[in-house]
């Protein structure tokens, strides 16, 4: 498998796992192609992605309250995510998304069963 290939399958991969709502998958997938290549659309889906999870706690919590594993799995894939939005190149728009997802988490107090 040549380096472009490579690179169009995590494409794939991304666009693949963010329409099947696997938004963890794909926030690493969007994180590794703009490392590679800082285009504001791989930027724009790992946000897309920090937001779906975002969503999906708050779901897991309202359905299956803040002790639950839908939760604790859900607060874990979402500092996950936040952490990936960190890097050397990243834009003020991902930092604050990621300070603000921290901030949101930590005051759970880990509530959401963060471990």
């Amino acid at each position: 498998m040549s380096a472009d290939d490579g690179y169009r399958l995590l494409q794939q991969v991304a666009a693949d796992a963010f329409r099947w709502r696997g938004f963890a998958v794909a926030c690493r997938a969007y994180a590794e192609l703009e490392r590679l290549d800082p285009d504001p659309e791989y930027a724009a889906g790992a946000l897309a992605c920090v937001g779906a999870l975002t969503s999906a706690l708050c779901r897991a919590l309202a359905e299956d309250g803040e002790g639950s594993a839908e939760a604790a799995e859900a607060a874990d894939e979402l500092a996950d995510a936040a952490g990936l939005l960190r890097h050397p190149s990243a834009s003020a728009e991902e930092r604050d998304a990621a300070d603000a997802v921290e901030r949101w988490l930590d005051g759970l107090g880990g509530g959401a069963g963060r471990r």
